[in-house]
């Protein structure tokens, strides 16, 4: 039973770090796609981050998404 709060701290540590590997890594694709100009995969990308639960909780994220997809959608046009 003693264990069970420092297991638990360490799960949500991992899962956070996690979280971030995978936004920079979305972010890196999202940056390449659009060099390429291959913006169907961008918006996928996109679409993959905004599924992304700690960007759902923060509603201040999906503002600052929402800035980062403007640009793309304007190449777009």
């Amino acid at each position: 039973m003693r264990y069970a709060k420092p297991q638990y701290m360490s799960l949500t540590l991992a899962y956070s770090f996690i979280q971030d590997l995978k936004l920079k890594f979305y972010d890196l694709m999202i940056q390449h796609a659009l060099h390429s100009d291959s913006y169907l995969d961008a918006a996928k990308y996109y679409e993959k981050v905004w599924q992304t639960p700690s960007i759902k909780e923060d509603v201040s994220g999906k503002g600052r998404l929402v800035r980062t997809v403007d640009p793309a959608l304007c190449h777009t046009v």
